[in-house]
């Protein structure tokens, strides 16, 4: 069994499915869970945008506060539809979501992880640090909401290494600046 995100990787997915390998999508979930991932998608799109008009802290931590909800809606899916399916298996998902394994373990699922080097930037490292539950300080908001407002990711039509550079770069930048330039 593969274990992974149907919208990613639908290459992949042909070719293992040609050899006879098993594909389970990762988010394959009820009507009712789609319209909660649309729903909170909405929601964060919508702090988003009150964040990029006012450009106030507070709503920038609003904005983080209702992306993690829709990352955490998500992993509890995918965790249950690991649950359920026919063991062992292979999960393939991207770095970002490198905090799966974490919460697999927690559940007492066995899991190894390969994990290409990558830099993360401050948008998915603020993100990364409050599902840890790890304490996120204002300045850390403000470079990850500016990372965010960098890479619009969703209309950037780049290769995975290009991203990753961008990615590099924008960090390396953030990281040079001090509070009060933000």
């Amino acid at each position: 069994n593969v274990y992974a995100s149907v919208k990613k990787n639908i290459k992949l997915f042909r070719e293992l499915h040609k050899s006879g390998v098993k594909v389970i999508p990762g988010e394959l979930a009820w009507k009712k869970k789609i319209e909660e991932f649309e729903r909170l998608k909405r929601e964060s799109d919508s702090a988003f945008g009150i964040a990029v008009g006012r450009r106030k802290i507070r709503d920038i931590h609003i904005f983080f506060d209702a992306i993690v909800k829709y990352f955490r809606s998500r992993h509890r899916v995918i965790r249950r539809n690991i649950r359920k399916a026919q063991k062992p298996l292979v999960m393939r998902y991207g770095n970002a979501h490198s905090i799966l394994s974490r919460e697999l373990r927690k559940e007492n699922i066995k899991s190894s992880r390969e994990i290409s080097p990558n830099v993360f930037n401050w948008y998915e490292i603020v993100i990364r640090k409050l599902m840890l539950g790890k304490k996120v300080t204002d300045f850390e908001y403000k470079k990850g909401f500016i990372s965010r407002l960098y890479l619009d990711y969703e209309s950037k039509a780049i290769t995975e290494s290009q991203l990753h550079f961008e990615f590099l770069l924008s960090t390396t930048l953030l990281n040079r600046l001090k509070e009060e330039q933000i």
